[in-house]
């Protein structure tokens, strides 16, 4: 490769100071991490839903009504972010593939066919009993647990049991590292570091599916974090980062860079949209903030701005193996 990502050299550093089981893993890992982030890639075009398909087979109304239950659902059950993603990964997947209509009858066994694979998969209920009951608490026992196994069954065999798609939070959390790990002075949004707004903004991008699923996961977590840094006036440094990173993962991908911008733009559109509506269509998103912050980060106009051209790494901090600088601001 002709470039690496700031994850590999994020573990290349950790790998010099070996001594413990998990510098020892780094010391091998690092030589490994762009070619695994490139295959997730792979594996996610592979599998990404299509947008037309899908709202042909799920109404638009009732995946809102899905999606906000859902984040209400994991925010209650305190499930990590990946069983909501990978939900609905799982749950639009099967749904693109139906060769019918779905109506909500079947869509409530699907989903909760869909949400039990889901927690077995990521450990979230350590017990059978414990699983049975959550899963029984979540459709208020309008389905038997029988039927949400035997539903299940049905729903692996449609996707050929490949439910370990890469989802989009895998990307987030590819793509995050150089904002997660630099120290941030945040502008006119207040305390709020780039990654909880790219948290926001992608999942803010569930609730609209031809935004979602038209770009490669990698491109839709770039433009996030593109709005995102450019809205808490991150240092520029990062730009360059993101910009070097997206390359690693998805530079076969035909027109990248205008495809980020594109994609910029319209995030950032319906971002002011969900802003005018109050919270519409997702307001179970709100339920993630404090008051302050649903006003100072997710209701609060979004800053306007030009997004039409993403900045090219060559017009920023270097990237290339090995710079003093790179390895000083990984270690810090």
């Amino acid at each position: 490769r002709t470039r690496s990502s700031y994850a590999a050299a994020l573990f290349q550093v950790r790998a010099r100071h070996r001594g413990s089981p998990e510098t020892d893993s780094d010391a091998v890992l690092w030589e490994h991490v762009d070619d695994v982030m490139h295959f997730c890639h792979k594996e996610s075009q592979r599998h990404r839903p299509c947008p037309t398909t899908l709202l042909r087979n799920l109404n638009e109304a009732e995946r809102l009504s899905i999606l906000n239950w859902l984040v209400q659902v994991c925010n209650c059950m305190r499930y990590p972010d990946n069983v909501l993603y990978s939900t609905v990964l799982n749950l639009d997947r099967y749904c693109a593939l139906s060769t019918r209509p779905l109506d909500m009858a079947q869509l409530q066994r699907i989903l909760m066919a869909v949400i039990c694979t889901v927690i077995k998969m990521h450990g979230s209920e350590d017990h059978p009993q414990a699983l049975s009951d959550a899963l029984q608490r979540m459709c208020g026992e309008t389905v038997s647990h029988q039927d949400i196994l035997t539903t299940e069954r049905h729903v692996l065999r449609t996707l050929g049991f490949d439910v370990s798609v890469p989802s989009v939070l895998d990307f987030m959390d590819m793509l995050s590292i150089p904002s997660t790990l630099l120290e941030v002075q945040v502008g006119r949004r207040g305390a709020v570091h780039p990654r909880l707004l790219t948290d926001f903004l992608v999942k803010l991008s569930l609730f609209n599916v031809e935004l979602h699923y038209r770009w490669p996961n990698a491109v839709l977590v770039a433009s996030a974090i593109y709005i995102a840094l450019t809205s808490t006036n991150a240092p520029r440094d990062l730009y360059g980062a993101i910009s070097n990173d997206v390359q690693v993962v998805c530079g076969d991908v035909e027109h990248l860079q205008e495809g980020i911008a594109t994609c910029v733009i319209h995030l950032h559109a319906w971002w002011i949209e969900y802003a005018a509506h109050d919270g519409n269509p997702a307001p179970s998103l709100l339920r993630n903030f404090d008051p302050d912050q649903q006003r100072a980060v997710v209701l609060l106009p979004p800053p306007a701005g030009t997004f039409g051209t993403f900045r090219r790494p060559a017009n920023f901090w270097p990237i290339a193996e090995g710079t003093a600088e790179r390895e000083e601001a990984i270690r810090n």
